[in-house]
């Protein structure tokens, strides 16, 4: 459902006109110091398997 005023815009034009293209590696979703310790990652990524579990 739309929010009111608001008109459907196709994906294919949204992805036009906001110059969106694929990646070409995903070493391009790489962001340096995203966690900022290791014990940060470890925690992330013991909850997102255990998030995919309850799936």
């Amino acid at each position: 459902m739309q929010p009111s005023g608001e008109e459907h815009v196709p994906v294919e034009q949204q992805v036009r006109e906001q110059g969106v293209r694929p990646l070409v590696s995903a070493d391009e979703l790489i962001v340096p110091g995203m966690f900022e310790s290791d014990e940060d990652l470890a925690e992330f990524l013991t909850d997102l398997c255990a998030s995919r579990r309850l799936s």
